[in-house]
């Protein structure tokens, strides 16, 4: 059961399924990229690894472990293809990358502020409590966690919305409302960026505003 298709979260795949032959579920979308060597920047390589090629099946509506039924809820926003899993009858919920931090300050490029918040409320309509997460680990209370990031996410997109109404650059608001140099910003060539939070909101504000 992988949750997307991210090297950090694949890259032993391939060894997985030569050495232990057992079955690989991914979302459908990237089974053809799952199929192939990785392709990502050097910096990552250089942390995770080449991820080599591996046979991965698409994942059902629900996946059965050995002793439980799990539900597939797409969640993209983090990565397209971005899945997380449910176990309903006991209220856990593997949530892949989908939490990491309760309070975002810097995203890939590639990643959504308001796809990742439309996946926070659409698994907040389930009824778990419990949360595995990749990054964060178990969180016995995963659920109020995840309204934290919710609430948090919201009230950002709100107030860059609103500066970028005032007249305010993407650069003028990254110096009002999120002003730390992390590390990994220039680390990674600026693919990790507190701009990418900005300006994945602005797009989305923008589209909606000319539907």
């Amino acid at each position: 059961m992988l949750t997307h298709y991210h090297e950090d979260h694949t890259g032993g795949c391939a060894w997985i399924q030569k050495h232990k032959q057992v079955p690989l579920f991914i979302h459908s979308m990237s089974l053809d990229v799952c199929s192939k060597q990785g392709e990502y920047p050097d910096y990552r390589k250089r942390i995770w690894g080449v991820r080599e090629g591996f046979q991965a099946r698409p994942i059902g509506e629900t996946i059965q472990s050995r002793h439980h039924t799990w539900k597939a809820i797409f969640t993209p926003g983090h990565a397209r293809d971005h899945i997380s899993y449910l176990n309903q009858s006991n209220g856990v919920l593997f949530s892949g990358d989908l939490f990491v931090t309760p309070k975002t300050k810097v995203i890939l490029q590639e990643e959504s502020i308001p796809t990742i918040i439309h996946s926070i409320k659409k698994v907040l309509r389930y009824d778990f409590q419990e949360v595995f997460c990749c990054h964060a680990g178990y969180l016995p209370n995963g659920r109020e966690l995840f309204q934290v990031k919710l609430d948090y996410l919201e009230n950002l997109q709100g107030e860059i919305i609103r500066l970028h109404q005032q007249g305010l650059t993407v650069e003028e608001i990254q110096q009002k409302v999120l002003p730390k140099q992390y590390p990994i910003i220039e680390y990674s060539d600026y693919e990790w960026d507190s701009k990418h939070i900005i300006t994945s909101i602005l797009r989305e504000a923008q589209s909606t505003s000319v539907r």
